[in-house]
């Protein structure tokens, strides 16, 4: 098993805020924290004026969870990638 010296700290998840319809808000601040899950939805919307992506997983306890997207998400997740 690889270790994790200073310059790669453990991964961390994502922090949980309540969200509409159910669905709890994903944040991430922070280089090394991740989200797993089932993607199920990616959905345009406006925040603060501005147009970004919405992702909606399902996470292993079945639960919704989403999180806006980052640059690096909108280049990496597509609609093809709905259901896995």
């Amino acid at each position: 098993m690889a270790t994790m010296g200073p310059h790669h700290p453990q991964p961390q998840p994502a922090a949980r805020h309540a969200g509409s319809e159910g669905a709890g808000t994903i944040s991430i601040h922070q280089q090394g924290q991740i989200l797993s899950g089932i993607l199920i939805s990616i959905e345009p919307v406006t925040v603060k004026e501005k147009p970004a992506m919405e992702y909606m997983f399902r996470d292993e306890k079945g639960e919704r969870v989403t999180c806006l997207g980052t640059n690096d998400l909108d280049k990496k997740l597509q609609p093809v990638h709905i259901g896995h």
